[in-house]
């Protein structure tokens, strides 16, 4: 792909290379990312006809196709009152993490102390964050079963649907995890180095129409949706913190040193002859 890119530098716009596999005889992986005027037809017939100088190996072309559907749907359920209430405890605590982490919306406060040292305190005031407490406080009350339904709304099976319109300000939160920190929220997956992963670029997972449900859906399917998710979301911030589970609890589920490696990879992939002699 790099003998490629250097014979024709202008039909390529983004290229990165993956490390070498040792265990498959140190094949790489490379991505190139073309111009939209590329021949893609000569580009192949070029790079199947390359060989990598001093090793004589040849290069296997793949096209990537488009992807089908960039945007893709999550349950039309995620409008119910108990999954948005958890959605907007994560956002919260997400956003606040991941902005903190980057620098963002951070004022640097200087004050005095008694002793009259200059101290420096960080204010966070992200504005999107305050317009969602205040959803919280105005929109988010658990209803009671005569309670008055806006129009779209509905209470099937106690789930609360809530109209998309009073879901602005968590669709704009969505949308900014999404692009400013490469955070896709309903999927529960963060990508942290996007440009490296082309077949994942564009991905986002919004909430389906709700003429897309074809069959009726029950608390019990709110629950266990916020479950999943809250454990992907509880996922990426432990990544981002860097937390690790407990020694004890990594060898429970199989934790082995090198030692203990080795050993049980002689053992299946070697048979005794004798003391200290395998085969």
């Amino acid at each position: 792909t790099y003998l490629y890119c250097i014979y024709r530098k202008q039909w390529y716009q983004r290229r990165v290379r993956a490390e070498p596999l040792p265990d498959r005889k140190y094949y790489r992986r490379a991505w190139v990312t073309f111009a939209h005027n590329t021949d893609i037809k000569e580009a192949c017939s070029v790079l199947m006809s390359s060989k990598v100088e001093k090793y004589d190996h040849e290069l296997n072309v793949v096209i990537n196709r488009e992807l089908s559907k960039r945007v893709r749907f999550v349950p039309s359920f995620t409008r119910s009152l108990y999954a948005v209430q958890e959605d907007v405890k994560w956002l919260e605590i997400l956003i606040t993490e991941l902005d903190k982490a980057a620098g963002l919306w951070i004022s640097r406060l200087k004050d005095e102390d008694d002793s009259n040292e200059e101290t420096e305190d960080e204010l966070y005031e992200n504005p999107m964050i305050e317009q969602l407490r205040s959803f919280t406080e105005d929109s988010l009350k658990t209803p009671i079963l005569d309670h008055e339904l806006d129009q779209g709304e509905t209470d099937e099976d106690e789930i609360h649907i809530i109209n998309d319109k009073k879901l602005k300000i968590l669709d704009k939160l969505v949308i900014y995890l999404r692009i400013v920190h490469m955070v896709d929220y309903y999927n529960g997956t963060e990508f942290p180095a996007e440009d490296e992963m082309p077949n994942k670029i564009g991905v986002f997972h919004i909430r389906g129409p709700l003429e897309t449900s074809n069959s009726k859906n029950s608390l019990q399917d709110v629950h266990d949706w916020n479950r999943q998710l809250g454990a992907k979301i509880q996922g990426v911030i432990d990544d981002m913190r860097g937390v690790t589970i407990p020694h004890g609890e990594a060898v429970e589920i199989g934790l082995k040193t090198e030692e203990e490696a080795v050993e049980e990879f002689v053992k299946i992939n070697t048979e005794e002859q004798g003391t200290g002699k395998y085969h």
